[in-house]
């Protein structure tokens, strides 16, 4: 059961599907004590789709994390390879312990000076300096200063 505003925000953390040789690494957001929202794709390789051994990774931000066993996975129905309704809902086993990042500016901020603004954001990746090895060697990195650009500025 989905119970709105059970929490009062929303916190990342990387998504890990075993495909048989190795873990294939995404990103997603909590939205409820049970649920994560991130991208179809993650959960699919050459058309297979990988249903065991996927993993929910929080970190608590001093360097450790807490690994969650995934008892359901929900596909859009609608899927179409990287194309439309790459969203997919994964279902954990036990409540994920909630882990506040607070990355978003409170204050309002009118759309006119939105062109001057930069913001913080974060996301899971490899240090230019790190080989890929393990899920292990893909950190939590904080990029300070980018700036915020309109959807239209976006496309061209």
């Amino acid at each position: 059961v989905f119970v709105p505003y059970s929490f009062n925000y929303t916190f990342a953390v990387m998504v890990l599907t075993y495909n048989g040789s190795h873990y294939k690494v995404c990103t997603g957001s909590v939205f409820h004590e049970l649920l994560v929202v991130t991208a179809a794709h993650c959960f699919l390789e050459n058309g297979v789709v990988y249903t065991t051994h996927i993993k929910i990774r929080v970190f608590d931000g001093r360097g450790h994390h807490i690994d969650y066993i995934v008892s359901d996975l929900f596909i859009h129905p609608l899927y179409l390879e990287k194309v439309q309704n790459d969203i997919a809902i994964v279902k954990t086993r036990v409540q994920i312990v909630s882990q506040k990042l607070n990355l978003y500016y409170t204050n309002y901020v009118p759309r006119l000076h939105m062109a001057e603004m930069k913001c913080l954001t974060v996301g899971y990746g490899l240090h230019h300096n790190i080989q890929y090895k393990s899920p292990d060697s893909i950190v939590l990195t904080k990029l300070n200063d980018m700036q915020v650009l309109s959807f239209r500025r976006c496309l061209f």
